[in-house]
């Protein structure tokens, strides 16, 4: 219904998408020899840099001091995590899809009313099987490991 109500609308918006590909092209095929030097920045020019886009960007976001300082909270957890020799992906992977990992499980739950449907289904159990392998392998691969030692 789209296409027959506002098609030159629908289209519009594919050659907008095509002109900024195009724009795209261009910009990054002029670039390829300028973007490395970026990183020949000195540090202490460009975190400052990258500090005030991060600062203004999570203000942009809400109009709130609270992502400021959420973001603060989260870098000081970064730092510690690689001191502490942890990996920061899964940090920075669970801060953004944790929001949509959680409105759409208050969905499946309010469909079905319980937490047993995701064992229900085929291919929901396998997910479920291997996620909850995932977060406890660390425990049973040392479990394991003591185990094989011979005891001295």
């Amino acid at each position: 219904m789209v296409f027959k109500n506002s098609g030159n609308v629908v289209y519009l918006m594919f050659a907008t998408v095509m002109v900024c590909a195009i724009v795209v092209l261009v910009l990054q095929a002029l670039g390829m020899r300028v973007f490395p030097l970026i990183l020949k920045v000195p540090y202490h020019f460009m975190y400052p840099a990258l500090i005030i886009i991060s600062f203004v960007s999570a203000y942009v976001d809400s109009s709130s001091l609270y992502k400021c300082g959420m973001m603060l909270v989260f870098v000081v957890i970064g730092i510690l995590m690689s001191y502490g020799g942890l990996p920061t992906a899964p940090l920075i992977l669970a801060f953004i899809l944790g929001p949509t990992l959680e409105s759409n499980m208050l969905k499946s739950f309010q469909y079905s009313g319980t937490a047993a449907t995701f064992f229900t289904r085929p291919i929901s159990c396998i997910f479920m099987v291997v996620g909850i392998a995932c977060v406890f392998s660390p425990l049973l691969r040392m479990v394991v490991e003591k185990q094989k030692k011979p005891k001295a």
